[in-house]
């Protein structure tokens, strides 16, 4: 089951993917998007060379129950599991290495798990409890996890976190929190290792004590650690340097666009106008992935009272565009359908790894109903099974 907080509701819409191609009526800082030239469906072959496979071991010491954040570093794999308040490490061959799993009021223990931080060199893990201004960091060694060092860590309400230096970046949205003492619906709170916090996007909304994000992962980053973010009621993408979010690029949803106007009501209003008044409407656009060789972002697009997840790529170097409802994965038989996305079904992660793309894939999603199937290459996969993780090799 998923537990994203007492404090935040977190709305997942119903997600349909499919892939295309549309025409390039872009410019570099905006990007128009007609959600009825998506294609159908995109061959993944089209853009891809190859695909792999990585097998997170299931057993009763590794299982995982509910991955919030999946981390892919050059060592191993974390998961970040919030039903368990765990993190538990994988190497690259999905042998289940070790578990940091220290719940409790210890010394060396946390009394929630909020957001971690992995160090570049995969030395220490940074574990942030999630208890607001009473909120510790803690940080753990690699991979033993004895405690290094501990401090008090002012943390935010949030869906989702970057680091950059030493600066912590929180996706706050439009949940309530503290800054300076006073209440805030800001969209980004950011804190730096004085314990020190500002904001950006401020504003006050009548909350009605709950929260509510359409997507779980609001930011991504790249290669040269450069930091950028989405943000709801809003089609531009920002990157974020230092404590200024500074304009990327926007999306130009034209007349299919939702009224942003919206994100300054209530929250019942907000919800009430998502619900009922939006059919034929684009919304809420996440930039998934950014850097020099290709943008990639999703959006939604309400038809008949669902909500599908539309995606859209460009390749900077040929300046082919995919915009498309489904990529589909026509490399191997499992699985199906291949999800582009920095949060689909809510596992926040990054879509790209060195020169592959990544996606997340949930056994019990992807089988569609069966309870198993045996996969040339996997073996027997259960609906029960721990995530895999599928790379793909970029062209």
């Amino acid at each position: 089951m998923k537990d994203f907080g007492t404090l935040i509701t977190v709305l997942i819409l119903t997600i349909f993917l499919n892939s295309c191609h549309t025409k390039d009526r872009s410019n570099e800082n905006s990007i128009v998007i007609d959600p009825m030239l998506a294609s159908e469906f995109v061959p993944l072959s089209e853009f891809v060379d190859d695909v792999q496979f990585i097998k997170l071991e299931t057993s009763e010491e590794s299982i995982i129950l509910n991955a919030k954040e999946i981390i892919i570093k050059d060592n191993f794999i974390y998961v970040i599991d919030i039903t368990l308040k765990a993190v538990l490490i994988f190497d690259k061959k999905g042998k289940f290495i070790s578990k940091l799993n220290k719940l409790g009021e210890g010394p060396d223990q946390y009394r929630n798990l909020g957001p971690v931080f992995v160090s570049d060199d995969e030395s220490t893990i940074e574990v942030i409890e999630l208890m607001g201004s009473k909120s510790k960091k803690l940080i753990y060694s690699i991979p033993d996890f004895e405690l290094l060092d501990v401090s008090s860590f002012d943390t935010p309400f949030s869906n989702s976190w970057r680091k950059n230096g030493d600066l912590y970046y929180f996706s706050a949205q439009q949940i309530e929190n503290y800054v300076n003492n006073e209440p805030t619906n800001a969209a980004i709170i950011i804190r730096n290792d004085n314990n020190q916090l500002s904001a950006l996007f401020p504003k006050n909304i009548e909350k009605g004590g709950s929260g509510f994000s359409p997507f779980t992962e609001s930011f991504t980053q790249n290669e040269l650690n450069e930091t950028f973010i989405s943000l709801m009621y809003d089609n531009t993408f920002y990157q974020l340097k230092n404590k200024e979010a500074i304009p990327l690029m926007s999306v130009d949803f034209g007349s299919y666009a939702i009224d942003h106007s919206i994100g300054t009501l209530s929250l019942e209003r907000q919800m009430e106008y998502l619900s009922a008044e939006i059919e034929g409407k684009a919304s809420f656009p996440v930039l998934n992935f950014h850097n020099s060789r290709f943008t990639a972002f999703s959006y939604y697009y309400k038809q008949n009272g669902e909500n599908l997840l539309h995606q859209y790529i460009k390749f900077n170097q040929n300046g082919k565009i995919y915009h498309t409802k489904s990529f589909l994965n026509d490399f191997t038989t499992f699985p199906n359908e291949v999800y582009l996305s920095s949060y689909f079904l809510a596992i926040n992660h990054e879509i790209v790894y060195k020169d592959f793309l990544v996606d997340i894939i949930l056994p019990w999603y992807s089988l569609n109903g069966e309870k198993e199937m045996e996969v040339e290459g996997l073996g027997l996969i259960q609906a029960e099974d721990n995530p895999i993780v599928m790379l793909m090799k970029l062209k």
